[in-house]
């Protein structure tokens, strides 16, 4: 668990290189848990070695696959235009006909995924502004709300680390 803690700091700094190899090392020290190998994973997306990225998700979700690191991982490893263009359609599909309930599932969902990887990008005040977007479409489920919440929250901690904290994000 110490090993692993190592490569948050690096991870959430923005230093991902360092962040695999702290996160590695802890594998190396023998923990191979689905939480190390999510947090690896994630790192080496971040990095820009996204190749390696899918392939420790896939292997991840073989040998845990009830882990919700190995059901969700791949998803944010999507070219972030695709997404840009993914929520322009969705806002559009929204205005055509407010009560589309599939449509603002799937906006909200996409504004999480960008919200997440505008976070990993290194941009936690972009980040949780589309959380905050995704959370005033009013998402139906808890499941839906509570994804949104922990990209807020991922926020929240990247501006604490960086001794930004917005005042939006002090709901937590």
């Amino acid at each position: 668990m110490a090993a692993r803690l190592a490569g948050d700091g690096p991870f959430n700094a923005g230093r991902h290189e360092q962040a695999v190899a702290a996160f590695r090392r802890a594998g190396a020290l023998g923990d191979r848990g689905a939480e190390l190998r999510t947090f690896l994973a994630h790192a080496l997306n971040s990095a820009g070695r996204p190749d390696e990225a899918v392939a420790e998700f896939s292997s991840l979700r073989g040998a845990f696959p009830g882990s919700p690191g190995a059901r969700k991982g791949l998803a944010p490893i999507v070219d972030p235009e695709l997404l840009r263009r993914t929520e322009r359609a969705l806002r559009a599909a929204l205005k055509a006909d407010p009560r589309d309930a599939g449509a603002r599932k799937s906006l909200v969902e996409t504004l999480r995924l960008r919200a997440q990887t505008t976070l990993e990008a290194g941009l936690p005040g972009a980040a949780a502004k589309l959380a905050l977007a995704a959370l005033a479409l009013g998402p139906r489920t808890a499941a839906e709300r509570a994804n949104a919440r922990e990209v807020l929250r991922s926020c929240a901690l990247a501006h604490q680390f960086a001794g930004r904290l917005v005042p939006a994000e002090r709901l937590f």
